[in-house]
């Protein structure tokens, strides 16, 4: 009896120590509407609302949407790490990109649970294949993966027909 008492302390040591993994969450927000976006994510409908979350799976993925402003489309890119949580009771793992017009998308990490939009804010985009035209690069950064927690870089860029 003491030997199946001690196999499973070790067992179950052996769970805590690897960690349970989590799942993975992702959801989206602007402050514009965007006209369209593309994503290498296959997990992320071809169309998606504002403030729900969609299962997903670790990896490292590009989100891009684009607005027209009447003379070029803009273009704002994010490639960006995803990945769970770890632990013996880990919590999901949720990640929000936030689109904002005429300045380049975020991606945080969030824990818990933020209200979701409501009324008219509940929105919809859908997906596209990016504009044609000569595409000029105006702005690009690394994002500090120390810093955030997952790395990733931005790419803002000019679409002119």
């Amino acid at each position: 009896m003491r030997k199946w008492i001690g196999l499973a302390l070790i067992a179950f040591a052996v769970l805590a120590l690897a960690g349970c993994g989590s799942a993975v969450y992702i959801r989206f927000d602007w402050d514009f509407t965007p006209d369209s976006f593309y994503a290498t994510d296959s997990n992320i409908p071809g169309t998606v609302t504002r403030g729900t979350e969609y299962e997903t799976s670790p990896g490292y993925y590009y989100f891009e949407s684009w607005w027209w402003d009447g003379a070029s489309w803009w273009t704002y890119g994010l490639y960006y790490t995803l990945s769970t949580n770890s632990g013996l009771f880990p919590q999901d793992s949720i990640y929000q990109i936030y689109c904002w017009y005429y300045d380049y998308p975020e991606i945080d990490k969030i824990q818990g649970l933020i209200p979701k939009p409501a009324g008219d804010d509940a929105m919809t985009i859908s997906a596209g294949t990016p504009p044609e035209g000569t595409r000029e690069l105006v702005y690009s950064f690394e994002l500090d993966e120390a810093k955030l927690g997952y790395a990733g870089r931005v790419e803002i860029s000019r679409i002119v027909p």
